[in-house]
């Protein structure tokens, strides 16, 4: 599932229908299960449990 708790989803493309001005002959969706994800060496998801404070 694209838009499930704990995924992560990262779509490449134009971004025409959202006021941007982005053009892509193409669009691809991509989507991790149970991510790790870091910011500025912190860990905010880790293998797709959210864990903020």
């Amino acid at each position: 599932e694209k838009k499930a708790r704990g995924n992560v989803h990262i779509a490449l493309g134009d971004n025409i229908f959202y006021g941007g001005q982005t053009r892509s002959a193409v669009h691809m969706d991509m989507v991790l299960y149970e991510p790790t994800v870091t910011i500025d060496d912190r860990a905010v998801v880790v293998g797709g449990e959210i864990r903020l404070p």
